[in-house]
């Protein structure tokens, strides 16, 4: 209860300053989510509310006179700093606790805008444009959520810097880890949306525009992260190709929406990730259908050199280079398709390569061998040596 009655008591502060010293808002107002966090990580989930009622009521009761600060600021983030605190507990990505949190954080903002101007007759979207001095801007309506979203984002991720920090030191649990599937996807939808809403309600295509561009931004650090060059490459070839889209059409449309051209990069970078992702599963499918053990101690060009040179190597691999030397020495050149003739080159090669491997000491062939089993798969089709070379340039075995 300490703990709650402290982080209360800075609310409070906050509120009253802000209240008196409008510069200095925006500035604070970055507090106020890791505050509302901190209490809900470290302090038991049913006392949260009487921490949020007591701050709300009390810093509405200090600045009585101008309480708007605290409808329009504290309450939002006393909510949304909830969110976050919860989904560190849970242990949800920072990517999505980060979105979901901001996104909470701006429709409540909205909905305390009514209720301000019902009491006070103050319209706080226009006292922030003034605040800014941007009231000769054209089309600024179009880009006002998205800023509000944009603070958003911001207050959040300072959150998450602190409470990282805090937690680490702490020794408690916080992840960081996402699934770049459904980061990617919610980049795709909201783009889409934001392709959808250009046509009749600009202001909400910005708005979906900064939440792709959030998740593309995540994704593609993530993927330099893990030094992936071909998705790297794709990608510059995504904002090159925009860029020279964009080049062609820009006098075509209408100068306030010409940003949202950029959000082709989003769109086309998520279709060239998933359809990436697709043959990347597609590839591990296949892989675990011959596990990975199929290809240990396949001999190499370099493996082969030392075997010629008389250098000592496995005893697996010395066995796998003669009966692989065997099968193309068997096979060279051999095209059938007659089933019995197949049968009895096979009875052929099996007595020939065991054969061979009794004489140089190695163990004959064995069906239940996972290699062997490939050796004589191969030695069954039309065309042994051919099957063999694709299997292993696909990297089957």
């Amino acid at each position: 209860m300490t703990t709650m009655a402290f982080f209360a008591a800075i609310n409070i502060i906050i509120c009253l300053v802000s209240s008196y010293v409008p510069f200095l808002s925006i500035v604070i107002i970055f507090v106020l989510p890791l505050v509302s966090a901190l209490v809900e990580i470290y302090c038991k989930d049913r006392y949260y509310i009487i921490y949020a009622v007591a701050s709300l009521l009390l810093s509405m009761l200090v600045t009585f006179d101008n309480f708007q600060t605290a409808l329009f600021y504290l309450f939002p983030a006393l909510v949304s700093g909830y969110c976050f605190g919860l989904c560190v507990k849970k242990i949800i990505p920072s990517i999505y606790s980060i979105m979901l949190s901001s996104l909470i954080q701006v429709g409540l903002t909205y909905l305390s805008l009514p209720l301000i101007k019902l009491i006070y007759e103050v319209d706080m979207i226009d006292t922030f444009i003034a605040f800014f001095n941007v009231q000769e801007t054209n089309n600024l309506s179009y880009i006002i959520p998205s800023f509000i979203l944009t603070l958003s984002v911001a207050q959040n991720i300072f959150t998450y810097i602190i409470i990282t920090i805090e937690t680490a030191r702490l020794k408690n649990k916080f992840t960081n880890t996402y699934s770049g599937l459904i980061a990617n996807s919610l980049s795709f939808g909201a783009g889409l949306l934001s392709i959808i809403f250009a046509f009749f309600f600009p202001p909400l295509s910005y708005f979906f525009f900064f939440i792709a561009t959030y998740f593309t931004a995540y994704v593609v650090y993530k993927i330099i992260d893990e030094k992936n060059v071909i998705l790297i490459i794709f990608f510059i070839v995504t904002i090159l190709s925009v860029i020279f889209v964009n080049a062609l059409i820009y006098k075509m449309i209408e100068k306030s929406l010409s940003l949202l051209v950029i959000n082709l990069i989003n769109v086309c970078f998520s279709l060239i990730y998933f359809v990436f992702v697709l043959l990347k599963r597609q590839h591990k499918k296949i892989n675990k259908e011959l596990p990975s053990h199929f290809i240990e101690s396949l001999p190499t060009d370099g493996v082969l050199k030392q075997i010629y040179e008389g250098k000592k190597v496995s005893y697996e691999t010395i066995r796998k280079a003669l009966i692989i030397l065997q099968l193309y020495d068997f096979y060279e050149d051999v095209y059938e398709e007659n089933e019995r003739y197949i049968r009895d080159s096979l009875e052929d090669f099996y007595n020939e390569t065991n054969a061979l491997l009794m004489k140089c000491g190695l163990a004959h062939l064995y069906v239940r061998h996972p290699f062997d089993w490939i050796i004589i798969f191969c030695a069954l089709s039309t065309e042994p040596v051919g099957v063999f070379k694709d299997l292993n340039s696909k990297r089957y075995v």
